[in-house]
């Protein structure tokens, strides 16, 4: 009966034979056959699969030569025919991204087709593809793309995510907290406000503060929290100057205070206390004739103590002191954006933290406890496997604690990926790829050898085509260091189906049967890449017994049999 219906789809295939190609019928579908070509393409429309068979040529080879393991998959008969594999009939699929924000081309973090990383040379078989295109800050696009012969480019726009706000405005001279207003444009925001990314004009205003503007401000694409960081120059007071003026000895005289610091050098400051003959005083208060006791006092300052003498006849008195600064308390607290483990941290050795003063020659390692001059310095932070940071800053008068608070990123390592094979690769087929999987974001990362990725906990898998990995998927933590990052992974070849090809001056000729290893073949079996020994019956032509190899691929590997008349 079988037998039957395959002679009836032979038949039809001859009624419409106008066309240029013929089918190779097999069970659950067909490939058609290009026969104006030396070399068949292959485009198999099989259920339940997605591949597409690794064409073959015929060529000869001399009766001496063994069988190998070379990426060449050979048959054998008692005519010495071998078949050798060629690259499958491929289309081309590119992309072109671009993004809303910045507008332009954008590079995608990865491009994924049917779950695993796309081609490096955009070509891909003429199947259908699940397509995911990723970007970290962006939302993640997926669709679909036809099954199809005909080269196709997709045109994606990617959009940015929002980004949750936080506010760091601080007293330039103190370092403490400011309450304060944060206007992006016209709209007020506040810590946990979330703002498409852009460019937009920033303005934070507070009392007793100068204004803070930046009409280029960017609020970057990116992942988390963006943290708007601002130190605010506090407002001086107003500075009324009076003239001394000679008045009558029995009148008032004005007190009028002119008190500076050492740094900044000559800059007014306004004490918090002026004890005058034990007698707080400010500005405007009378002051009688003759010597006084003076005491000052200002957080950040030593104590200031002398003694003067106010002459009659003249008003305002002006009283004229340079408070000495007092060392600040610096208090270091460095964050890592990866942070290492206990036993890992102990190997990388403590963050070192320097202060170089502008007119100074060295810098000069500080921790937390230690006392600096206050002053402008060069800020370095250093740690290894982190990058260094680096960057000016001045450090007021005060007498709370200065605090350096940097957040150290970790640099990228090198992947060097050891990979066994249990049967050699052919050249043909891609190199293999590490794909690492991000445990908390589920971001992948596709990595070649010699690559790099930045330390984090994953999930990580080699891919091959035609390959997988022994064990499958597993967890793992990259921990920061100056190293290579090394994996050790052994790649097992995948069992592949058998497609043959078999016709006769350029007709379709249907085998009875079809037997691999002495068993009769189906369309459903997969055979492990190695040697075997294949026999196919026909009814008008000889049997055909030949040795093939299948090697490792993607797809069925395709057997072609020559056939003779009997």
């Amino acid at each position: 009966m079988k037998t039957g219906m395959l002679l009836i789809c032979v038949t039809l295939l001859f009624l419409f034979g106008c066309c240029d190609q013929t089918f190779i019928l097999h069970r659950g579908g067909k490939i058609p056959v290009d026969t104006g070509k030396n070399v068949h393409e292959y485009h198999h429309i099989y259920k339940e699969t997605t591949y597409v068979p690794q064409p073959q040529v015929e060529t000869k080879l001399q009766p001496e030569t063994p069988l190998s393991n070379s990426g060449v998959g050979t048959l054998k008969d008692d005519h010495r025919k071998t078949t050798t594999l060629e690259n499958p009939d491929n289309r081309m699929i590119s992309f072109e991204i671009t993004a809303d924000y910045p507008a332009g081309t954008l590079k995608p973090d990865s491009i994924l087709m049917n779950g695993k990383e796309a081609s490096q040379d955009n070509y891909y078989d003429t199947n259908s593809y699940e397509y995911i295109v990723q970007k970290s800050g962006y939302y993640r696009l997926e669709g679909r793309v036809a099954a199809s012969d005909k080269d196709e480019t997709i045109s994606l726009q990617m959009l940015c995510k929002p980004r949750e706000l936080r506010l760091n405005v601080t007293d330039e001279k103190t370092s403490e907290k400011v309450a304060c207003e944060v206007f992006l444009q016209s709209q007020k925001v506040s810590d946990g406000s979330k703002l498409k990314p852009g460019l937009r004009y920033l303005k934070i205003q507070a009392q007793g503060y100068q204004s803070y503007e930046d009409s280029n401000f960017v609020l970057p694409v990116g992942e988390g929290v963006y943290e708007i960081t601002k130190s605010l120059t506090p407002v001086q007071q107003k500075i009324v100057v009076v003239k001394p003026e000679v008045v009558p000895p029995q009148a008032k005289i004005v007190l009028e205070l002119k008190i500076t610091g050492d740094y900044p050098k000559g800059e007014q400051i306004f004490p918090e206390t002026v004890m005058i003959s034990e007698k707080e005083m400010g500005s405007g208060d009378t002051i009688a004739p003759g010597q006084h006791n003076l005491v000052i006092r200002y957080p950040g300052y030593e104590v200031y103590q002398s003694k003067i003498n106010v002459p009659s006849g003249v008003s305002p008195y002006v009283l004229q002191a340079e408070l000495v600064s007092l060392p600040r308390t610096v208090e270091t607290l460095i964050n890592y954006d990866v942070y290492p483990s206990q036993a890992q941290s102990s190997k990388l050795g403590a963050c070192q933290v320097y202060l170089q003063k502008e007119d100074a020659s060295e810098r000069v390692l500080v921790s937390t406890g230690d006392k600096v001059k206050p002053g402008q310095y060069e800020l370095l932070v250093r740690r290894p496997a982190y990058s260094e940071i680096q960057e000016k800053i001045r450090i007021w008068p005060s007498s709370n604690a200065y605090k350096i608070q940097k957040t150290m990123e970790a640099k990228h390592r090198v992947v060097q990926a050891e990979v066994d094979f249990d049967i050699a690769p052919p050249q043909y087929l891609e190199s293999h790829v590490i794909d690492f999987i991000d445990i908390d974001t589920k971001v992948p990362r596709a990595v070649r050898p010699g690559g790099s990725i930045k330390p984090g906990k994953y999930n990580y898998i080699v891919n091959k085509p035609g390959y997988q990995m022994v064990g499958g998927a597993k967890p793992i933590n990259i921990e920061p260091d100056e190293s290579p990052f090394g994996i050790n992974e052994t790649l097992e070849a995948l069992p592949r189906q058998l497609t043959f090809d078999a016709t006769y001056q350029g007709k379709l000729i249907l085998a009875k049967e079809i037997l691999v290893n002495g068993k009769l073949t189906q369309y459903e079996n997969r055979y492990a890449p190695g040697k075997y020994r294949i026999e196919a019956k026909f009814a008008e032509y000889q049997t055909i017994a030949q040795d093939i190899e299948v090697i490792p691929g993607v797809g069925p590997f395709v057997v072609k049999l020559t056939l003779v008349k009997k």
